[in-house]
């Protein structure tokens, strides 16, 4: 997404090459940190409506001012819980580690809960309408 930018919002003629890397890595650095769903949405928000690279508090702050946006919405709030929960526990399947997040819609809360109790939970992973769609997702491949 940093790499985009670059290209999109170029340096003027007086900054080096190794300068324009160096504030590429440098953004790419301070921005590592944050989801990067959220990280994506804001640099989507920002291309469409700025003219110049944006600095990393740039894009916190708009990547904090759409998911406040989002939040306000509590079906969006809900489904963005437990996009949040799947992308935790798909790092940490890839660790290996034997523990799972799961959002609870009704506290609006996340809890990390041992595998075999998440394997066990009597709760559908998934609402009945999502649950619809991958089954005919899986329909329309085979």
């Amino acid at each position: 997404m940093i790499r985009e930018l670059d290209v999109r919002f170029p340096p003027n003629a007086t900054i080096s090459e190794e300068d324009r890397e160096a504030r590429v890595l440098l953004l790419a650095s301070d921005v590592a940190d944050m989801i990067e769903d959220q990280l994506e949405a804001a640099v989507r928000e920002w291309i469409r409506t700025k003219a110049f690279m944006p600095k990393a508090a740039e894009l916190r702050n708009l990547a904090a001012d759409l998911r406040q946006r989002a939040m306000s919405d509590p079906d969006d709030r809900a489904a963005i819980g437990r996009r949040v929960a799947e992308n935790y526990n798909t790092r940490l399947q890839g660790e290996g580690k034997q523990l799972r997040w799961v959002y609870n819609e009704k506290a609006d809360t996340m809890h990390l809960v041992p595998l075999e109790e998440f394997r066990r939970r009597d709760e559908p992973r998934c609402t009945p309408d999502e649950a619809r769609d991958i089954r005919d997702r899986h329909r329309r491949a085979a």
